[in-house]
């Protein structure tokens, strides 16, 4: 099947800069696409709110993204919304007080996954979106000790928005299956070559470092069972990720994107039926040319790039970007 027969879904972001003040005026709501890179073919406008009664940064736009027996899960600040993908329609939401700045989502027959990045923290739900577990990292030694504290679970999180620009020590962004028993959580880190990758079990939440000295990872993604792809948004890059079941996983090599789109944001990862990876390409605060997907091979060859262009969209960035399903 030919790159041209696929379609992808992609969940994205917008602002909109006011250069004389310098400040952002956030659109209120996000675009969940669905495009085979010649067209969208669909498009949903789905309502994220940016108000704090605390005047505190809630951002805008969609972000986790996932589909699960014919449904897609996609994440806002502190929602998530079930969309049918035969009609493209929303089904119903939920949201929990735990939830705030969600990032990455993963749904399965076990539950459903999300990071909420502001609590630096991983919640897994049962199929009545009941919560079952939290993993908070914050109290780690992920964090420097003067830094740590735990998270009040019965604190309402939802309308907290972020204070200060720049990240946490550990700054959850993608969780990903590893297999039945245990989930993989990226970390992007708060310093340059900080990242992290944890191994977390799906019952008792028990984890461990499984590499780390990442770049800012986002995005993760097994290409074979023994090679995993990682975004890198410190480098724009995509660190290739050898794993066995006999040493340590280590970054074997990492496919770079010109020095001249270090400007871009990396983030957005998939592969397609070939075997190349379609990474995404966001633009900064201010910057008024058109976010893109890159097409690279394995071998770090840039094969294609695709421009989202989205007239009533501006500054659009793109979050995550999930293989849809055959037509």
């Amino acid at each position: 099947m030919g790159l041209k027969m696929q379609k992808y879904l992609i969940s994205t972001q917008s602002y909109r800069h006011e250069a004389k003040n310098d400040v952002e005026i956030p659109t209120q709501y996000g675009y969940l696409l669905e495009t085979d890179f010649k067209d969208f073919n669909r498009r949903l406008e789905i309502p994220t709110p940016t108000d704090s009664p605390y005047d505190e940064r809630i951002k805008t736009g969609l972000r986790g993204l996932c589909i699960w027996q014919q449904k897609i899960y996609v994440a806002s600040w502190n929602t998530i919304y079930i969309v049918d993908y035969n009609s493209f329609r929303i089904l119903e939401s939920f949201s929990h007080h735990l939830m705030s700045d969600l990032h990455g989502i993963h749904a399965d027959e076990q539950g459903i996954w999300v990071t909420s990045s502001l609590i630096d923290s991983v919640l897994c739900f049962d199929w009545n979106y009941n919560l079952r577990g939290v993993l908070s990292l914050s109290g780690t030694n992920f964090y420097p000790p003067e830094y740590r504290q735990g998270i009040d679970l019965h604190k309402d999180y939802r309308l907290r928005g972020k204070v200060k620009r720049g990240f946490l020590s550990f700054h959850a962004n993608s969780v990903i299956p590893y297999n039945n028993r245990y989930m993989l959580v990226t970390g992007r880190g708060g310093e340059n070559k900080n990242g992290r990758v944890i191994m977390v079990h799906r019952r008792t939440l028990h984890y461990h470092l499984w590499i780390d000295k990442l770049y800012g990872p986002h995005d993760g993604l097994f290409i074979t069972p023994y090679y995993f792809a990682v975004t890198e948004t410190d480098s724009s890059s995509v660190a290739m990720i050898k794993t066995s079941t006999w040493r340590r996983p280590f970054v074997e090599k990492r496919l770079q994107l010109s020095t001249s789109e270090s400007q871009f944001w990396t983030r957005g990862l998939a592969c397609n039926h070939e075997g190349d990876l379609l990474v995404g390409r966001s633009v900064w605060t201010g910057d008024n040319r058109l976010a893109s997907v890159v097409r690279l091979g394995q071998d770090g060859t840039i094969m294609d790039e695709y421009e989202l262009d989205i007239p009533d969209y501006p500054e659009c960035r793109i979050f995550q970007i999930v293989l849809s399903f055959p037509m």
